[in-house]
Order: C-alpha cells, then structure tokens, then sequence
C-alpha cells in the first residue's frame, strides 16, 4: 500500500557495525505514482545489513512537497539534501485513501493542478535545500535555491 520513488544510501558508522542510510520519495495517502506531485514526501530508512537492506523505515525526514532527493556531504562535514518542490499544507495533497481508488487511478480528492512554467505555485519548478548535521537528521529547511520562489544567494 505504498508507493516510492528513487533512493539514495549512504555508510555511517565504523567498518564492524556499519548501518547504512537511505532517503527516498514516498507517497503519501496511499497514492500511486500518478499522484506524485503534490503527494510525495522524502523518508528515511535504515539497513543493519548491508546496502542491498532490508531496509526499515523510520521517520519522514521532509513533509510534502518534495521529491527526488539528492543528499550529498560538504566540504564541512554538513549533510545537504536537495529536493525538487516546496512544503504544501495538507489540504493540497491527493486522498488515496479509500477503498474504491486505485493507485493508477482518480483521486478522492483532487488538489488543484498549478500552471506550467516557471511561477512559484508550479511545485515542479523549485530546489529546495535542506540541512543537517548528522546522517538521521532533523533535517532544517534552508530554502529554495533555485526557482521561481528563490529566496536568496547560498
């Protein structure tokens, strides 16, 4: 009853208990991929095995809307993940949750699709940057980096 998108895994700890870290896009309400925008949020799982996992979930690491996450380390030691899209409230996410909608199929609720193009309600058209000092997280909105809502030099 889910559905995710892509993944990214990483290393962390010494070469005789390594855990292995994965952020991925999922989405939520129990959409499918023709829901993934607005509905998809970037989680967080973990490996005590190695990198082909299992893996086990254990939070979500940013609310909707954020998709294809690319987390990468600075020169500073600092964890930086980059996603495609900007957080939403709840009420613009699709409701896959009922029994008689189908993952490829319509919504029960449908949010509004915004114009294409480069214009700040269109999700697709942002980078939204976020931070953290440790691998597990928190992870701390830094902002928009590049798009039409761009909030700044970074």
């Amino acid at each position: 009853g889910i559905s995710t998108w892509g993944a990214n895994i990483f290393p962390a700890g010494t070469p005789d208990s390594q855990v292995w870290h994965m952020y991925a896009a999922e989405f939520e309400n129990k959409c499918g991929i023709n829901h993934w925008s607005p509905n998809s949020a970037v989680v967080h799982a973990v490996s005590n095995t190695g990198a082909a996992g299992p893996y086990t979930r254990q939070n979500t690491a940013v609310v909707p809307f954020a998709h294809n996450p690319k987390v990468v380390r600075a020169p500073d030691g600092t964890w930086l993940m980059y996603t495609i899209g900007v957080e939403l409230p709840a009420s613009a996410l699709f409701n896959c949750t009922d029994e008689t909608s189908s993952a490829v199929g319509p919504a029960i609720q449908s949010a509004p699709s915004p114009p294409p193009g480069r214009n700040p309600m269109n999700r697709e058209s942002n980078i939204t940057l976020y931070t953290s000092q440790e691998l597990e997280g928190p992870w701390e909105r830094f902002g928009v980096v590049l798009g039409p809502d761009y909030e700044g030099t970074w």
